[in-house]
C-alpha cells in the first residue's frame, strides 16, 4: 500500500473508530455494575427500597437522582478517556473533539455541579475513601433529598464503573496507536480486535457497491432484476428484493471472515455494507415511497438460519476443533469455485429464493428466477475474488501500518548485507 492510500485509509479508520468510542459510554453509564444484570436505575431504586428512603417511591425524585448520576458518570468517563490520550500528542490531538459522550443529548444540563462532584477524580482514577462525597453532597442538594445511606452502594458502584471504562479507553488508545501517521512498532505481534473490527466494518463499507450491482451486467441490480426494472413494484416485491440484498450482504462478509479467519469480525462486515452508500440509498428509496417499514428491517429468524444453511457449503474449518475454527485457505477462490460446480448448487439456490417468497408473500415469475439464479452464481465468484483481493492489499498485520520512511531501515536486509560485504 503506497504512503499516500494508507493515509487516507487510516483517517477512515479513525474516524470508526472515534465513532464507536463516542457510542461506547453512554451504554456503560446507564448499565449498573454493583448489582450484576441491572440497568442503573433499577439499581438506585433497588437499594433505595431496601434502604427504605422517603424517596424510594417518588419517581420524580428518583428520575432526578438517576439522571444526574449518569450525567457525572458521562462526565468522568470523558475525563478519564482525555486523561489517557495525553500519553500521546496524535491521541490528544486526535480525541479531543470526540469526549462528548452524552449521545442523547439529554443529560448535559442535568447535574449543575457536575464538575465540583468530579475534583476528588485524578489519574490514575484509583477509588479511595471519602471520593464519592462531594458527589454525595452535591446530589443530595440538588435533588433536596438525603443520599448518605447510598454512600457504600455509589462508592462500589462508581468504583466498578471507573474499571470498566478504562479498559474501554485502553483499548480505543491502543487500537488508535496504530493510525499514528508515525507508529513504527515493530515488536506489535497482532492487531487489537477493536481495530480489526473497524478495519472489517471500513472494507464493508467500501465494498457496498458490489452488493447493490450486478456481477453480470455494470449497472445496479435494481434496474437489470426483471420485476424491478417493469417500474410495477409492490411492497411484497421490496421486502424481497430487501432480503435478497441482505443475503448478498451477508455472502460478502462469510467470504471476508474467512480471509481474516474470524467469524467474530463477521458482523463487523456486514455492519459496513448495510451502513454503506448504495445500500442506504437502496432503503432510503423503498422507505420514501412506504413499501418498507420499520419491523421489514429485523431480521426473521428463519430466514437468518437458512442463509447461514446455504454458506455452510463454503464453511473452511472443522467445527469439531474450535481452535482451527477458520483455516487459511492457499486457494481460497477455486475452493470457492469447485463448491459452485456442485450439481446441486442450483437446488441450493433455488431453496433460498423460495424461503424469501416465502416469508415476503412474493411470487416470483420464471424468468425473474433463472435471472437471479445466474446473477446470485456469478456474485458469488466475484465476491470470493473481491474479498481475496481486498484482504491481500488491505491492514492485516501490524507492520501494514508502518509507512515507508521506518520501512527503509529494515527494507532488503539480504542485499544491505551483501552491499557491506563488497563494499558498494
Amino acid at each position: 500500500m503506497h504512503d499516500e492510500q494508507m493515509t487516507e485509509e487510516k483517517k477512515k479508520i479513525i474516524h470508526l473508530l472515534l465513532s464507536h468510542m463516542t457510542g461506547r459510554f453512554y451504554p456503560l453509564a446507564c448499565q449498573s455494575f454493583a448489582v450484576p444484570d441491572m440497568t442503573v436505575d433499577r439499581a438506585v431504586t433497588a437499594m433505595a427500597r431496601k434502604k427504605n428512603l422517603p424517596w424510594a417511591d417518588n419517581k420524580k425524585v428518583r428520575n432526578s437522582v438517576i439522571r444526574k448520576y449518569v450525567h457525572f458518570r458521562l462526565e468522568l468517563a470523558s475525563l478519564m478517556v482525555k486523561s489517557d490520550s495525553r500519553c500521546s500528542d496524535f491521541l490528544a490531538e486526535t480525541v479531543k473533539n470526540s469526549l462528548d459522550f452524552d449521545i442523547t443529548r439529554s443529560f448535559s444540563g442535568e447535574f449543575d455541579n457536575v464538575r465540583r462532584a468530579l475534583l476528588p477524580f485524578k489519574s490514575p482514577f484509583s477509588m479511595e475513601s471519602g471520593m464519592v462525597i462531594p458527589l454525595i453532597t452535591y446530589l443530595s442538594a440538588e435533588t433536596g433529598v438525603s443520599l448518605s445511606p447510598l454512600t457504600d452502594y455509589l462508592m462500589k458502584e462508581t468504583e466498578e464503573y471507573m474499571a470498566r471504562v478504562k479498559e474501554e479507553s485502553a483499548s480505543f488508545m491502543d487500537a488508535l496507536s496504530f493510525c499514528n501517521p508515525d507508529f513504527h512498532d515493530t515488536t506489535a505481534l497482532k492487531l487489537p480486535f477493536l481495530l480489526l473490527q473497524c478495519i472489517c466494518e471500513n472494507l464493508g463499507m467500501e465494498e457496498g457497491g458490489l452488493v447493490t450491482e450486478s456481477a453480470q451486467i455494470l449497472m445496479p441490480l435494481s434496474e437489470v432484476t426483471p420485476y424491478m426494472a417493469k417500474k410495477k413494484l409492490t411492497p411484497a416485491g421490496a421486502r424481497f428484493f430487501y432480503h435478497y440484498i441482505v443475503f448478498r450482504a451477508m455472502v460478502l462478509s462469510f467470504f471476508g471472515s474467512y480471509m481474516y479467519q474470524d467469524r467474530k469480525l463477521r458482523d463487523s462486515i456486514y455492519k459496513g455494507v448495510m451502513k454503506s452508500r448504495p445500500v442506504m440509498r437502496l432503503i432510503r428509496t423503498a422507505r420514501a415511497i412506504h413499501f418498507l417499514a420499520d419491523e421489514d428491517f429485523i431480521m426473521n429468524q428463519r430466514l437468518y438460519l437458512k442463509i447461514n444453511m446455504f454458506m455452510r457449503q463454503w464453511a473452511i474449518f472443522d467445527p469439531k476443533r474450535k481452535e482451527h475454527y477458520y483455516r487459511y485457505y492457499p486457494n481460497f477462490t477455486s475452493y470457492i469455485g469447485d463448491r459452485m460446480e456442485d450439481e446441486s448448487f442450483g437446488d441450493r439456490i433455488n431453496l433460498l429464493l423460495d424461503e424469501f417468497c416465502q416469508a415476503d408473500r412474493f411470487t416470483l415469475s420464471e424468468r425473474d428466477r433463472n435471472f437471479l439464479l445466474q446473477e446470485t452464481a456469478a456474485y458469488i465468484n466475484t465476491v470470493s475474488h473481491a474479498m481475496y483481493f481486498a484482504y491481500n492489499i488491505g491492514f492485516r498485520r501490524p507492520e501494514d501500518f508502518i509507512d515507508s520512511r521506518w520501512n527503509e531501515r529494515t527494507k532488503n536486509p539480504l542485499l544491505k548485507g551483501f552491499k557491506k560485504i563488497f563494499g558498494l
